[in-house]
């Protein structure tokens, strides 16, 4: 997450969690059974490994959950290395197209050093 003018890491780590947080609440508050959110699920799984990325990255996720509602997605994928996950994620939102509207993204380095990437897509 890159930080804000005037503010500090602390600040921006804040923030993110704050955001990380009402994002989580708008998904779990929507309909699972939405024809929509179930078509984009399959559409964003197909991404993952889509010949376009693997023009640009050989970096994959090691794991993914990936759930789209009623009108929102919420998409985890994990990382050994840092430098794997920032790649293949440039990557994996080119190649998004219409399949969703706006993007919130963020990554969560564990003390181990593993990434997380957690995206959350709307329609």
């Amino acid at each position: 997450m890159a930080q804000m003018q005037g503010s500090s890491p602390i600040e921006d780590s804040i923030l993110q969690k704050k955001t990380l947080s009402e994002y989580e609440q708008l998904f779990r508050n929507q309909s699972r059974t939405s024809q929509w959110g179930q078509d984009t699920t399959i559409q964003l799984t197909n991404n993952i490994d889509s010949e376009d990325i693997l023009a640009v990255t050989s970096a994959l996720p090691e794991s993914f959950n990936l759930d789209c509602r009623s009108d929102m997605c919420r998409m985890t994928f994990s990382f050994s290395e840092s430098s794997d996950a920032s790649q293949w994620s440039g990557a994996y939102l080119a190649t998004l197209g219409q399949s969703v509207g706006r993007i919130w993204s963020t990554e969560i380095t564990r003390t181990d050093g593993s990434t997380d990437i957690v995206m959350y897509g709307f329609k």
